[in-house]
């Protein structure tokens, strides 16, 4: 029952604190341990989302040309 639950919640994106808690385990170390093997794409999908917010912020950026800060295009 545990298994099915904690797949389930990890499927939905919930925060592995909230699972750990829930599952009554000392530490969310101990519910990775068991359960990441269910996130298989999971390095992934951290990968894309670093990748998402780096560009972000690099396209908000101001860029320096000669002395005047102008937007970065």
């Amino acid at each position: 029952m545990h298994h099915m639950y904690a797949s389930h919640m990890l499927a939905a994106k919930i925060h592995p604190k909230v699972i750990q808690e829930r599952l009554g385990h000392s530490s969310t170390a101990i519910t990775m341990d068991i359960y990441s093997h269910l996130l298989p794409n999971m390095q992934g999908e951290a990968a894309e989302a670093v990748d998402g917010v780096m560009r972000a912020a690099i396209n908000k950026r101001p860029t320096t040309l000669g002395s005047k800060a102008v937007a970065a295009i």
